[in-house]
C-alpha cells in the first residue's frame, strides 16, 4: 500500500512538474510573441521610413535633372541674348529706318530676359529644395543606421528571457 502510495504522488509530482512546465512554456511562447508582434511593428515602421527616403532621393534626382535642363535653357536664352543685341547694335549704327525691326527685337529680347530671370528664379528654389530634401535622406540614413547597429533593449532584454 505505501509502496502505491509513493507511486501515486510520484505520479502527482509529474503531473504537477508537467503542469508547471507547459505554463512555463505558454509563458515563454507570449512573450516571445509580443517581440515578433514589436519587431513586426519596428519592420513596418522602417519599411515607412525607407519608402519616404527612397521617395526623397528620387525627388532630389528630378529636380537636378530639371536644374541641369533649365540651366541649359538658361545658356542658350544668353547666346540668343547676345545675339539679339548685337542685331540691335548693328541696327542703331546703320540708321534706325525700320522702327518695326528694332521694336521686334527689342520686344524679343525684353522677353528673352525675362525668361532667363525666370528660369533663374527655378533653379534657384530647386537648389534650395534639393537642399533640403539631401539633408533629410542624410538624416534618415544616420537614423538607419543607428537603428539598424543598436538594437533596441527591449528586445536585448527579452531575448535573454
Amino acid at each position: 500500500m505505501e509502496a502505491d502510495l509513493k507511486v501515486a504522488r510520484a505520479g502527482q509530482k509529474s503531473g504537477d512538474e508537467k503542469n508547471q512546465e507547459i505554463e512555463r512554456l505558454h509563458k515563454e511562447l507570449e512573450t516571445k510573441n509580443e517581440i515578433i508582434t514589436k519587431l513586426q511593428a519596428d519592420t513596418d515602421e522602417q519599411q515607412r521610413k525607407l519608402a519616404k527616403l527612397r521617395g526623397s532621393e528620387s525627388e532630389t534626382l528630378r529636380l537636378k535633372a530639371m536644374t541641369e535642363k533649365d540651366r541649359n535653357s538658361i545658356d542658350a536664352l544668353e547666346r540668343e541674348v547676345a545675339q539679339l543685341r548685337d542685331a540691335l547694335g548693328r541696327q542703331k549704327q546703320k540708321g534706325g529706318g525700320d522702327d518695326d525691326g528694332r521694336a521686334e527685337l527689342e520686344a524679343k529680347l525684353k522677353e528673352r530676359d525675362n525668361s532667363v530671370t525666370r528660369l533663374m528664379g527655378t533653379v534657384k528654389e530647386h537648389e534650395t529644395t534639393i537642399k533640403k530634401l539631401s539633408e533629410s535622406v542624410e538624416s534618415w540614413k544616420r537614423k538607419y543606421e543607428f537603428l539598424s547597429t543598436d538594437a533596441p533593449d527591449a528586445y536585448k532584454t527579452a531575448a535573454k528571457q
